[in-house]
C-alpha cells in the first residue's frame, strides 16, 4: 500500500512541477516525505484484545489515513450491514488497498457492534482448522470463563455480535465454504473478507477494489495534504 501511495504521489508531483504549480508542488513534496517516513514504521498488530467490562474486542486505529477511498469505505460499511449482507468480500489485485479499507471499516464500525470487531491475518492460515483456531484465540475475551477451542468457536460466535475481518483469505474452496457456513451460523455477526478474487459462495456480497487512477490519486493526495496542513 505504501508503494502504491508513493508511486501515485511521485507521479502527481511530476505533473504539478511540469504544470508550474508551486503551491501544489510544495504540498505534494511534503506529503511524499511523510509517506516515506510512514513506510519505515512497523505495522500495527491487527488482533483483538480484551477490554474492560463488559468484555469486548477492539482493533487499533488505522496507522495511516485512507486517501481517495471515502466513498468505497462508506459503501463497504453499508454492504456488510445490509439485510442478507453477513458476508462481504473485498477483492482485487495485491496492493490495491483492500487491507487498509477493511481495517478502516473495522475501526469505524466496532462501536456499533455489541462485541466490537477483530481482524484475523489469514495469509499464513492453511485451511478451515487453522482459521478456526485463530478465531478461537481472537474471540476468547467474549468468554473469559472458558477456553474457546476451535471446535467451539462457532457456538461462541452464534451468541455474539461482532465484526470479523478476515484479511488475505487464501483461494481454497473448502475454506470459503467454511466461512460461508460461519456467516450463516452466526446471524448476529458480520464477516468482511479481503482476497485476490471472490470466494464464490452462497450469500456472498462482493466489492471490487481497484488501483486509484493517476488523476484520482493526484487529487486525493493533494486534498489530503491540504487537510492535514502540509
Amino acid at each position: 500500500l505504501h508503494d502504491a501511495a508513493l508511486a501515485h504521489c511521485q507521479s502527481a508531483l511530476r505533473q504539478r512541477e511540469a504544470a508550474g504549480d508551486p503551491v501544489a508542488t510544495a504540498a505534494l513534496a511534503r506529503l511524499l516525505q511523510r509517506i516515506r517516513s510512514d513506510a519505515a514504521l512497523p505495522p500495527p498488530a491487527l488482533t483483538g484484545v480484551r477490554c474492560a467490562q463488559p468484555a469486548c474486542l477492539r482493533v487499533p486505529p488505522p496507522s495511516e489515513t485512507l486517501v481517495g477511498r471515502e466513498a468505497l469505505l462508506d459503501r463497504s460499511c453499508a454492504e456488510v450491514m445490509a439485510p442478507h449482507g453477513a458476508l462481504l468480500t473485498l477483492f482485487g489485485p495485491p496492493g490495491a488497498g483492500k487491507t487498509a479499507l477493511a481495517h478502516a471499516a473495522a475501526a469505524r464500525m466496532q462501536g456499533g457492534m455489541r462485541d466490537g470487531a477483530v481482524i484475523i491475518a489469514c495469509h499464513a492460515l492453511a485451511g478451515a482448522a487453522a482459521l478456526a483456531t485463530a478465531l478461537g484465540q481472537a474471540v476468547a475475551p467474549l468468554r473469559p470463563d472458558a477456553v474457546v477451542a476451535a471446535a467451539s468457536v462457532v457456538d461462541v460466535l452464534r451468541q455474539a455480535e461482532v465484526l470479523l475481518v478476515l484479511d488475505s483469505v487464501r483461494s481454497d474452496e473448502a475454506l470459503a465454504a467454511w466461512i460461508a457456513q460461519l456467516a450463516t451460523s452466526a446471524p448476529g455477526s458480520r464477516i468482511m473478507c479481503t482476497a485476490d478474487r471472490r470466494l464464490r459462495v452462497r450469500g456472498e456480497r462482493a466489492i471490487e477494489v481497484e488501483f486509484l487512477g493517476d488523476a484520482g490519486a493526484a487529487a486525493s493526495l493533494l486534498g489530503h495534504s491540504l487537510r492535514i496542513g502540509l
